[in-house]
């Protein structure tokens, strides 16, 4: 299971914040570059609800890499594409 998935298995399950960069690979052989944002707030009687926000920095990420301004990506990480419908498995 990759490391995007881990991610947002762990939140469903009631996990912690977070803020995650990864790829998704399109089932047209495309890649998208997104970054998930969540906190889970809680109120005064315990209740849960996660808020956040799926946002597709692709263009941002293109852009960055082409004026060499991109963070580098680990070699782990660089061979790691999350298949798009295994992230639809995953949330449901």
């Amino acid at each position: 299971m990759s490391t995007s998935q881990n991610v947002l298995k762990r939140a469903a399950q009631g996990g912690s914040d977070f803020d995650l960069e990864h790829r998704l690979l399109m089932p047209d052989g495309s890649i998208k570059h997104l970054r998930d944002l969540a906190r889970c707030l809680r109120d005064e009687a315990g209740n849960e609800e996660v808020v956040g926000a799926i946002m597709d920095i692709t263009e941002r990420r293109v852009t960055e890499e082409a004026s060499g301004e991109a963070k580098p990506i680990s070699p782990k990480r660089k061979e790691s594409v999350t298949p798009a419908a295994s992230v639809q498995s995953v949330i449901g």
